[in-house]
């Protein structure tokens, strides 16, 4: 491993150490670039989901996976909306610190958090129950 690649990993790595903490300040920096764009998304779109609240929350089912999957209309276009949101942010280039600590936030939203991993369980535990009841 060369110099340069030691100093980048190592770079990347208190990058990384760091942005969970940037990522929950109490003040939101600036606004800037297309990753703030997206995040300014997601937050819009969380204050829509909350006139939903009571709809969700009646739908929630405690399986880890939010509670707007299980609903229709509105509520379920906007989290999908929001959903999507936060996927565009985890898959995009970051271009500066905040771009980082965005990415650090998208990464430990809820719906990131719990939404896939527990949907792709779901999803195995009802393939294999399908076939052993087949």
């Amino acid at each position: 491993m060369t110099l340069t690649t030691r100093r980048a990993m190592i770079g990347a790595a208190a990058a990384l150490a760091a942005a969970p903490a940037a990522a929950f300040a109490a003040e939101t920096p600036a606004a800037s670039g297309a990753l703030r764009g997206l995040w300014d998304e997601v937050t819009n779109l969380s204050v829509r989901l909350g006139a939903h609240a009571r709809e969700i929350a009646a739908a929630d089912r405690g399986a880890g996976l939010p509670g707007w999957m299980y609903v229709s209309g509105e509520a379920n276009a906007l989290g999908e909306a929001r959903y999507g949101a936060l996927v565009q942010i985890l898959k995009a280039q970051p271009k500066t610190a905040e771009d980082v600590a965005i990415i650090a936030r998208a990464a430990t939203h809820g719906d990131i958090q719990n939404g896939p991993k527990t949907f792709a369980a779901q999803q195995l535990a009802s393939a294999a129950l399908s076939l052993h009841a087949a």
